[in-house]
């Protein structure tokens, strides 16, 4: 139930886990009976917002009283009792089997075959174009990143050099949809140290797959045929529509295009002149109407 993603030592017995984690789990059962106080009293479950503060509330209700000062050496000793207790197992025993565990030797960067190497490019070139339209160099470095992240490497560099190879691989099975500007040759004042021009973004230059290419001409090929469905019905004055918004249902209802694009910035109206669209063709069940604003977000942003 985390909402952020934490790593945990996985040989930590879940007993000791548990013995140590009753502040929190004392939070977590109050707050599941503010919850249910809150239902029964309003006839609903608590929003996200009223959640949080019920959580609050659990955290205060069940702190524990100011304790007198403690020397560490009481209290470690305590916590070593505690766990000896629950685990059956000294703290040197305990230590040793948490690190002793065999999990195999650390891999490098050269254990990485070419193959094994260009298959994690596909798959980085996949997850990008599943997210984006178009992609750069830290796209494919963030899924490289996210490939890699389970695999354990020798070292921080290991782990560099191997995203490094995937994003390599990856750019290989991208398309290149735009050109990064060269300064002149013999201009050096104008160029960085790798001889790339200071008027590009260092790794800037975006890509694209002819998986994204086909769905762009498919889409494109629809909004170009015509013979699709279309109303007669258009909305009256009374709807409270703007010129444009009205202008755009007539577009959109009589074009009888197989697929028609609605675009404008927030807070221009699209949903309402949507609905006054579907209203307007209440009797032609066959036209489809959409809002997908994150997927137009990236196409347009893509290019």
């Amino acid at each position: 139930t985390r909402r952020t993603v934490a790593h945990e030592v996985s040989t930590i017995p879940e007993v000791l886990v548990l013995e140590f984690s009753q502040r929190s789990e004392g939070i977590e059962r109050r707050t599941e009976e503010l919850i249910n106080q809150f239902a029964h009293n309003q006839g609903r479950l608590p929003t996200v917002a009223e959640t949080i503060v019920l959580r609050k509330q659990a955290t205060v209700e069940t702190r524990a009283a100011k304790r007198h000062p403690e020397p560490f050496d009481s209290l470690s000793a305590r916590w070593r009792e505690r766990a000896e207790r629950v685990t059956g197992l000294t703290p040197d025993e305990l230590t040793a089997a948490t690190l002793n565990t065999n999990r195999g030797k650390p891999m490098r960067v050269e254990d990485f075959n070419d193959h094994e190497i260009d298959t994690l490019g596909v798959l980085a070139v996949a997850a990008a174009q599943s997210r984006k339209s178009t992609w750069n160099h830290w796209n494919l470095t963030t899924e490289a990143t996210r490939l890699t992240h389970g695999i354990r490497l020798a070292s921080p560099a290991d782990r560099e050099k191997l995203n490094k190879r995937i994003v390599t691989a990856a750019i290989g099975h991208s398309l290149t949809v735009d050109t990064a500007f060269h300064a002149a040759p013999g201009v050096e004042s104008l160029q960085r140290a790798d001889g790339e021009s200071v008027f590009t973004t260092h790794g800037g230059a975006r890509f694209t797959s002819h998986a994204i290419l086909g769905a762009e001409a498919y889409l494109t090929d629809r909004g170009a045929r015509t013979g699709g469905p279309a109303t007669h019905v258009l909305p009256s004055q009374e709807r409270g529509l703007s010129d444009d918004q009205r202008s755009a249902v007539e577009r959109i209802g009589t074009s009888g295009r197989h697929l028609e694009v609605l675009i404008g910035p927030a807070g221009t109206g699209k949903t309402t002149t949507l609905a006054a669209l579907r209203v307007s063709d209440q009797g032609n069940p066959s036209l489809g109407i959409i809002e997908i604003r994150h997927v137009v977000g990236v196409l347009v942003g893509g290019w």
